[in-house]
């Protein structure tokens, strides 16, 4: 079992994550925040470490970017975080915090 990460380190492993999926597929970052229907405040937090995606919005990060690896990898980050999830699965994306 690996150690804990702290929730500056695991923003921050996060954030490259969600940039790497990004810039992968050729977008900006206000395009992703128009797509996922968020401010672009909100995506340079999630990239920059200062802020967290939600379990929903993990979901559809996954979606727009068409990344199953992504969307698998945050959900495995973010599970230290979260009592109640659930995460991709084949068929698409899902989650939910109960």
């Amino acid at each position: 079992m690996g150690r804990r990460v702290s929730r500056d380190e695991l923003t921050l492993s996060v954030g490259q994550a969600i940039r790497s999926e990004r810039l992968a597929k050729g977008l900006r970052q206000a395009a992703l925040a128009e797509l996922m229907d968020v401010d672009p405040v909100t995506v340079r937090r999630w990239e920059s470490g200062l802020r967290l995606p939600t379990m929903v919005e993990v979901a559809n990060l996954g979606s727009i970017l068409g990344s199953e690896a992504l969307c698998r990898s945050l959900f495995g980050k973010l599970d230290v975080y979260a009592e109640n999830w659930m995460g991709c699965c084949d068929s698409g994306y899902v989650a939910y915090v109960a």
